[in-house]
């Protein structure tokens, strides 16, 4: 279980780590994504520049994973929206959402100054995966929706609402005694919490 629901997004390299440490044999030296750029990154590409080139997972885990449980928001949007984005060729991925699905910011930018005064952030280029999806506008849709988000719990609390949401849909037959505070949950699954801010 991976938690995003904070994740506003960020660096591609940091979704690219994740991604790694995430994918099952399957997936490993296969497509991760590609990029659609504009023209002038298409011009500094043809000409040598290899920062847009295809990325490729280079597994970095010993896990054997089938399926993975996002846990998002309407805040999980560009690199965090990546990295779901790029898993899902290869694993069963299953999205809680607080409403219905994510943001949907499916290009990255770079800032660009003006007289070191005014920044802007033009979409620069798109991500996509290695089945040919990118144009989640609207937000990737979550498989379970309308999960209340309850700040108050510590990170990773299996009583938090949206957690405890996401273990039950992973396993909808565990047993929970209800004076439990954080129900014991014996799993496979390992809960990533990625809340702090740009991780990405």
């Amino acid at each position: 279980m991976v938690d995003l629901r904070y994740n506003g997004g960020g660096y591609v390299d940091a979704a690219t780590y994740i991604a790694n440490k995430i994918i099952n044999p399957s997936g490993d030296k296969k497509v991760m994504f590609t990029y659609e750029l504009n023209n002038y990154l298409t011009i500094q590409k043809n000409n040598g520049d290899t920062d847009f080139k295809d990325v490729y997972f280079n597994r970095n885990n010993k896990l054997e994973l089938n399926s993975v449980y996002f846990i998002v928001s309407k805040h999980t949007a560009s690199a965090a929206e990546l990295l779901i984005n790029s898993l899902r060729p290869y694993m069963e991925i299953k999205l809680i959402a607080e409403q219905s699905a994510t943001y949907g910011k499916p290009v990255g930018s770079f800032e660009k100054k003006i007289l070191n005064r005014i920044s802007f952030l033009p979409a620069s280029f798109k991500l996509i995966n290695a089945v040919g999806v990118s144009n989640y506008w609207n937000g990737i849709t979550a498989d379970k929706t309308n999960t209340s988000d309850y700040g108050f719990n510590d990170f990773g609390d299996q009583a938090e609402p949206m957690i405890s949401a996401a273990l039950d849909y992973a396993a909808p037959t565990r047993m929970v005694k209800a004076a439990e505070k954080t129900p014991k949950y014996k799993s496979k699954s390992a809960i990533l919490s990625i809340n702090n801010n740009s991780f990405f």
